[in-house]
């Protein structure tokens, strides 16, 4: 026998040839090795059984799983799919030969369900709130949380296992049972969360703001650009009726008025309409009220001017680029 207890047999006798026999293995008892192939702590999931499993070089072994140190009847090959919580471990033997049989246990596999789901809300688009007019609001994130806190990316086994139900300030939208929900109107402004739910774990998200604005417009119009005076009437209008509307008028950025439905500027500024639709502010273009220049003014003819009693002259005034004035404001006392 050699070293590594391997033994070949002579046959020996007068007038006969010298015969070797096939080579024999012989293993001390307990030589062999266990080895546990997964992770020492799994978690298992609803509807997701973890196989366990071990190897050894044993030459002719036999299996048994245990679970909380009581032996799972019927479980004697080297693997074993669990989908309850607890601590296992597999014990090896190996038999055969005239020392008997030797047993060695693997190292223990701790498996546990989750206490709770996380399950995490996101806008699937760049959503800004107020700018945007449609948005879609997804599952992004499923966590598996176990008792003492920690938090396991489950996601991408679990997302489409899980039964879900929007809701839109805490009351169900009906229809909307997917893991994801699309909106496309102001009208559907509201805070959004769901409800998962997965065998015995029913789980709500966190919440999702969203305001969408209005795909409206409002134009506003203005009977002139050029206040002269107190005496002249600038009027604003807007495109919309504002009879039911929460509105408010402003120049340059501040509010002057929240009852006009029609404006009448008292000053030179830049106007414009801001209307609340949903919590969002729908603004209108901008319309620059400015004073008379009397320098982009030109009469023909210039200068003085003498009407004898009982004429008529014509005199035409036009702007530098030669584009005629509106109208005349006529006065008495030397003005025109």
């Amino acid at each position: 026998m050699d070293s590594k207890g391997i033994t070949p047999l002579k046959y020996l006798g007068t007038g006969i040839c010298t015969e070797r026999s096939a080579t024999v293995t012989m293993n001390n008892p307990g030589s062999y090795s266990v080895t546990r192939v997964n992770p020492a702590n799994v978690v298992v999931l609803p509807t997701q059984p973890q196989t366990l499993s071990v190897t050894t070089d044993a030459s002719s072994p036999t299996y048994k799983w245990f679970k909380n140190g009581v032996e799972v009847t019927g479980e004697t090959s080297s693997t074993f799919n669990i989908t309850e919580a607890g601590n296992y471990y597999a014990q090896v033997t190996e038999t055969g030969g005239t020392c008997g049989s030797t047993s060695k246990n693997s190292e223990t596999t701790v498996v546990v369900t989750p206490a709770s789901f996380e399950i995490i809300l996101d806008y699937a688009d760049n959503y800004t709130s107020c700018v945007s007019t449609s948005t879609v609001l997804e599952v992004v994130t499923i966590n598996a949380v176990a008792s003492g806190g920690t938090k396991t990316d489950v996601t991408a086994s679990l997302v489409d296992a899980f039964a879900y139900q929007w809701q839109k300030d805490g009351t169900d939208v009906p229809g909307q049972t997917g893991k994801s929900i699309s909106l496309a109107s102001n009208l559907e402004n509201g805070n959004y969360r769901v409800n998962a739910t997965i065998d015995s774990y029913n789980e709500t998200s966190n919440t999702l703001a969203v305001q969408l604005l209005t795909s409206d417009t409002v134009t506003i119009n203005s009977t002139s650009t050029v206040y002269c005076s107190s005496s002249d009437v600038v009027t604003l209008s807007s495109s919309l009726d504002l009879a039911s509307e929460s509105y408010e008028w402003q120049m340059d950025g501040t509010s002057v008025s929240t009852t006009d439905t029609v404006l009448n500027v008292t000053s030179t500024g830049t106007y414009r309409l801001v209307l609340d639709r949903d919590g969002c502010q729908l603004i209108s273009n901008e319309i620059t009220i400015s004073p008379l220049d009397e320098n982009l003014i030109t009469l023909e003819p210039s200068g003085n001017l003498v009407i004898p009693e009982g004429t008529t002259r014509t005199v035409t005034a036009s702007r530098r680029n030669g584009i005629p004035m509106d109208g005349w404001k006529q006065y008495r006392n030397k003005h025109l």
